[in-house]
């Protein structure tokens, strides 16, 4: 794939990189409870924390900040104390975003 400018990562000292499939398109349930104490729980607190999101279903899902819809997959990052979505960017190809993500040089590779 293709980087584009759009998944170019804000400047952040500390990441966590880990992938999760959220079926239902929002974070809930099971996810969160896992995600909460994979980030919440660790030693070192994270500042940000790196998911692909995986659209099996094709649901709408609201990128934030904005209220643009996709059906495709897409990235989020999210606050690692909050939960907050800081922001989200779908896939340009309209496919599903399966397989972990990382990141090198302030680069995000999906």
């Amino acid at each position: 794939m293709q980087m584009t400018p759009q998944m170019a990562l804000p400047q952040i000292s500390v990441l966590n990189i880990m992938s999760y499939s959220n079926q239902d398109s929002k974070i809930g349930g099971q996810a969160w409870r896992c995600w909460r104490r994979r980030i919440l729980g660790s030693r070192h607190r994270r500042k940000e924390s790196l998911h692909q999101h995986s659209q099996f279903r094709n649901k709408n899902f609201t990128l934030k900040p904005s209220a643009k819809n996709t059906t495709a997959g897409g990235w989020v990052a999210m606050d690692a104390r909050s939960g907050r979505i800081l922001w989200s960017t779908a896939d340009p190809s309209n496919a599903t975003a399966s397989g972990p993500v990382s990141v090198a040089n302030g680069v995000l590779f999906a």
